[in-house]
């Protein structure tokens, strides 16, 4: 994981622990549950950290796609375009 993904994981869990301790507050505070209280601000802290890696989309893998390179379609090896534009190898994806 390089610091941009842990940088953009830490803000993300941040807005959701964020999000969830504001409806904590404002449904929960004044209750006198102390057990269940407690048992909902942990809640709190799992579901902003677990939810993060799916609200970013490294769940199903596609946050650290990145770019792709140029890919000719009959032998799919990875080739580049030369600098006027043209492309240097048959077909091409």
């Amino acid at each position: 994981m390089n610091m941009g993904a842990f940088l953009s994981y830490s803000i993300m869990s941040g807005i959701a622990m964020l999000a969830l301790y504001l409806a904590y507050r404002s449904l929960l505070a004044m209750d006198k549950q102390h057990g269940f209280n407690r048992a909902v601000l942990l809640l709190i802290y799992v579901v902003s950290f677990a939810a993060s890696p799916f609200a970013l989309g490294w769940a199903d893998g596609a946050g650290n796609a990145g770019p792709q390179p140029w890919r000719c379609r009959a032998c799919q090896l990875p080739v580049r375009p030369c600098r006027a534009g043209r492309r240097r190898h048959g077909a091409w994806s």
